[in-house]
């Protein structure tokens, strides 16, 4: 008589119907789980960077649009209208999404754009690519300390600075402005 063993019992034997067990079932489903939970979570950070790319790209636009509105003045007036302490200096950014007109903040809630000259012959910043002084007013020398009365070359720096989901950021956009009467 054959005895029968645990392997030919029918206690052990291996699957014949090709299924899934509930603890490869459960595996799969994590699996997918973690994988949606990152899908979802990469689709809100891109929503997010469409967001504030929007915001960047109206920023540069205003600083770009306040520059060309700089140039389109009498080299003679632009300090006077937006120098220090004119009602020009600072100013709003404004845009209009599906009809509703919204404003540019600060984190203060204040005036989102600046208009900043540079006046000071022996400190123009180095972000211009001049290095030294240079000679602003055409006197001859470039140690003058305020030419803002008497410039013929005018470097400028508009800044817009504004709040997004990733906190407050700016913008500048440098120019160098020249008189057309200036020869140098």
């Amino acid at each position: 008589m054959k005895r029968q063993t645990r392997a030919n019992s029918g206690v052990c034997r291996p699957r014949q119907d090709g299924g899934l067990t509930m603890v490869e079932l459960m595996i799969v489903m994590v699996i997918l789980v973690v994988a949606l939970l990152g899908f979802v979570f990469g689709l809100g950070v891109s929503v997010q960077d469409v967001g504030a790319s929007r915001l960047s790209y109206i920023a540069m636009s205003a600083a770009r649009s306040k520059v060309e509105e700089l140039k389109g003045y009498s080299f003679k007036q632009i300090y006077a209208d937006f120098g220090p302490g004119s009602a020009g200096q600072a100013f709003d950014v404004t845009y209009v999404e599906e009809g509703n007109t919204y404003r540019l903040e600060t984190s203060r809630g204040s005036t989102s754009g600046l208009v900043v000259f540079c006046v000071d012959e022996t400190a123009i910043p180095g972000d211009y690519g001049w290095v030294g002084s240079y000679d602003l007013n055409g006197d001859g020398d470039s140690s003058d300390i305020d030419v803002g009365a008497r410039y013929k070359i005018l470097p400028v720096i508009v800044r817009v600075t504004w709040m997004d989901a990733y906190g407050e950021r700016d913008v500048e956009m440098k120019s160098v402005l020249f008189d057309p009467k200036y020869p140098g």
